[in-house]
C-alpha cells in the first residue's frame, strides 16, 4: 500500500520471532490483497477499474473496513472520504505519483475529478457484502484500512 512496515519488540527472547515476523506480513500481504490502491490486482484494484453497474462481491475484512470508513465520512461531513481517488490521483498522490515539480491541477480538471468523487456515491450493502461500481469513482482506503 505504498509503504513499509516494522515491529518493535521489547523483549525478543519471549517471542518466535520468525513466527511473529511471517504472521505480520500475512496479514498485511491480506490487507494489500484485498484493499490497496497500489496493486491493481487487489479487490479494490479491480473494482476501481470495473464497468459501471458492476457488481462486486467482498472479500469479508474490505467489506467491514469500507462499511467503518462510510460511518466516518458521513459522521466527519466528508472529512474522511474513501471515494476521492480521483483527486487523490489528479494531485499526485497514490501509485502513479510523480516527483516533480508540476503546477497543481487546473480548475478544470479538479472539477472533472471531481465530479467523479464523494462517499455519497458510494453503492455498499454491508449485510451481503456488495459494492456497485457507478462508473468512474475509485476508491482509496489509505486513510483507515492500515
Amino acid at each position: 500500500m505504498g509503504t513499509t512496515w516494522s515491529l518493535r519488540v521489547d523483549n525478543p527472547r519471549m517471542l518466535p520471532l520468525d513466527a511473529l515476523r511471517h504472521a505480520v506480513q500475512s496479514a498485511l500481504d491480506e490487507v494489500v490483497a484485498q484493499m490497496s490502491h497500489w496493486d491493481p490486482d487487489s479487490a479494490l484494484g479491480r473494482f476501481n477499474r470495473a464497468p459501471a453497474g458492476s457488481t462486486h462481491t467482498l472479500p469479508e475484512a474490505f467489506n467491514d473496513v469500507l462499511a467503518r470508513a462510510l460511518h466516518w465520512a458521513e459522521a466527519s461531513g466528508g472529512a474522511l472520504d474513501p471515494g476521492m481517488g480521483p483527486l487523490v490521483a489528479l494531485w499526485g498522490f497514490g501509485p502513479n505519483a510523480v516527483d516533480d515539480d508540476r503546477l497543481p491541477p487546473d480548475a478544470a480538471a479538479l472539477a472533472a475529478a471531481h465530479a467523479r468523487c464523494g462517499w455519497q456515491r458510494i453503492a455498499h450493502d454491508a449485510a451481503v457484502r456488495t459494492l456497485v461500481q457507478p462508473g468512474g469513482l475509485s476508491l482509496d482506503l489509505s486513510g483507515i484500512a492500515k
